[in-house]
């Protein structure tokens, strides 16, 4: 209340919420849709590449994919139920694995969300 009574003394006109305005206020984003997947193949297969790859951390192995070593921890104590694709594609480019370990952890049941080459 205070918020507005300060804008309107600063001289910003009230916002007409007409019907147009609340309809682009509720419209979904635009952008591509992005894919959420359970995380517990992505969490077997990177159980397995730090067994192998002794010398690397899961740490070490969030922060060259750019995120958040807790995000990790997240995921694995079923704090998070689903985590983009995206996200795991960039850990699997982070461990240097091939193109074709994300399909086979996630296989792709329509192509919806495939990109064109």
């Amino acid at each position: 209340m205070y918020r507005e009574a300060k804008r309107r003394a600063d001289g910003v006109k009230p916002v007409n919420w007409t019907a147009a305005t609340l309809a682009k206020r509720t419209r979904p984003p635009s952008g591509p849709v992005k894919r959420q997947v359970d995380p517990t193949p992505f969490l077997k297969w990177l159980d397995g590449w730090l067994a192998v790859h002794s010398d690397t951390t899961e740490e070490r192995l969030a922060l060259s994919a750019e995120s958040a070593a807790r995000s990790v921890h997240s995921w694995r104590v079923g704090n998070v139920a689903a985590i983009h694709l995206e996200v795991i594609d960039r850990f699997l480019l982070a461990a240097g694995e091939p193109a074709y370990i994300l399909d086979e952890l996630y296989p792709l049941d329509d192509h919806t969300f495939a990109v064109a080459a």
